[in-house]
């Protein structure tokens, strides 16, 4: 009976930890989807010389995504912000040219900070921009998850428990 306890708690407590390494990349993945549909719009914005369309998109995206906070346009000098901070924030900042020039670094409360440039064409010739994601609702979409996949892995933990110490003392 407690070798069965030990080993569904051991088997639960696994599966908890591995689909919570998931979960962060999950959530990082879809960041990074996020950030390469601005940076494909921004392109396009580039090409037709229509800043507005980049704007919008952002205004947009800030509307369907309640972890950006902040968006901030930089261009030849002038600079177009979106939103206002409330939360904590980290940054991931975007460089764009026509010549698709893309760098990211992210920013913010002791995130690792790692940019590389990926042309040689200088900032002032396309767009920086850069989103702020609010802290607080990142780890709320991450706390949820797990919430979600703790009930689901304790419930069929208990389960298994049941079955196993049922079958041990039959």
């Amino acid at each position: 009976t407690a070798l069965t306890i030990l080993v569904v708690t051991g088997i639960a407590a696994n599966l908890i930890r591995v689909e919570r390494r998931r979960i962060h990349e999950e959530s990082s993945a879809r960041i990074d989807a996020l950030l390469e549909g601005v940076v494909r719009l921004a392109r396009e914005s580039l090409i037709s010389k229509d800043e507005i369309m980049l704007l919008s998109y952002l205004k947009f995206l800030m509307q369907g995504y309640e972890e950006i906070e902040v968006a901030t346009v930089s261009r030849e000098g002038h600079s177009s912000v979106l939103g206002e901070v409330r939360t904590e924030l980290f940054y991931r900042t975007l460089t764009v040219t026509e010549n698709m020039a893309a760098t990211a670094e992210r920013t913010g409360g002791g995130l690792p900070r790692a940019a590389g440039v990926w042309s040689q064409d200088s900032p002032s010739a396309g767009y920086t921009i850069q989103l702020g994601f609010s802290k607080t609702a990142l780890d709320r979409q991450i706390r949820k998850a797990q919430l979600a996949l703790a009930v689901k892995v304790l419930s069929t933990a208990s389960v298994g428990l049941l079955l196993g110490v049922a079958g041990s003392l039959w």
